[in-house]
């Protein structure tokens, strides 16, 4: 015969909303936590956790006790104009104890009269756009932009990594760079890097 198998869902305990700088919401944005995580030397490790899916810029997860970084990015569409942004979620007993947005080390509370919380796009500091050589002049997606020191903002050759980004469908790109002077290497995909 047949088998019925029900499964009972558990209900989310952190709600959240994705706008961009202005406060406008993001209709698809990329959100994911990973969770910290002390290994028996006592290194402070992070652990991939969730994926998120977002409609109409929100989204739910139920985050067991530990301590999280949500990590908020913008669509493939919109990372020319926005950029990713980190938080810190704290979770006890159930319960969203803290959020702390990373960038601006300021805590960040529910939405007044709702258990949500807005988490911000970031703003960029550094926009462009890749474009072929004349005579084409066609804007060229999938090219990693990569910071590379060359002056001030941390050690001379040192690429920032943590601050690379991609093209969109436009060629354009956006980045939060620290106050420095930087080289933006441009790397076609398959270019051999």
């Amino acid at each position: 015969g047949d088998v019925v198998c029900d499964v009972a869902l558990s209900t989310g305990n952190l709600f959240g909303e994705i706008i961009t700088p202005a406060g406008d919401i993001v209709n698809y944005a990329g959100v994911y936590t990973v969770k910290k995580v002390t290994d028996s030397q006592g290194n402070v490790n992070e652990v991939w956790d969730q994926w998120f899916n977002t409609q109409n810029g929100k989204f739910n997860a139920l985050l067991e006790k530990g301590t999280y970084r949500l990590w908020v990015g913008p669509d493939w569409k919109t990372s020319g104009k926005y950029t990713y942004r980190n938080y810190e979620i704290k979770v006890d007993t159930g319960t969203v104890q803290s959020v702390k947005d990373l960038t601006t080390n300021s805590t960040i509370n529910k939405v007044t009269g709702t258990d949500k919380f807005q988490f911000k796009l970031g703003a960029p500091s550094v926009t462009g756009k890749v474009m072929e050589p004349l005579p084409s002049n066609s804007a060229v997606r999938g090219v990693m932009i990569t910071p590379q020191v060359i002056g001030t903002g941390g050690v001379k050759g040192d690429v920032l990594w943590q601050y690379q980004t991609w093209t969109n469908d436009f060629g354009e790109y956006s980045m939060a760079l620290p106050d420095g002077t930087y080289d933006l290497v441009a790397k076609y995909w398959g270019s051999g890097y």
